[in-house]
């Protein structure tokens, strides 16, 4: 890109020569924002679930270890 905006010419011809890889850049920076909002759903929709099973299996072994240490 900076190799058309720098080459030699008018400033339209330059700008011209740019169009392609600017419309690169902003197709690849369109695909990534909506892969980013697509993880932070995905993240914010199963973190309680993780995070509610993980709960549970830790205090099924805290119970565990407490019914059987007690005499």
């Amino acid at each position: 890109m900076l190799g058309h905006v720098l080459a030699d010419g008018s400033t339209d011809e330059r700008l011209t020569g740019a169009v392609p890889a600017l419309a690169a850049v902003a197709a690849t920076a369109f695909a990534d924002s909506l892969q980013r909002s697509a993880s932070t759903a995905a993240t914010g929709a199963l973190e309680p679930k993780v995070q509610r099973v993980a709960t549970e299996e830790y205090l099924g072994v805290v119970h565990l270890s407490s019914s059987t240490a007690s005499p």
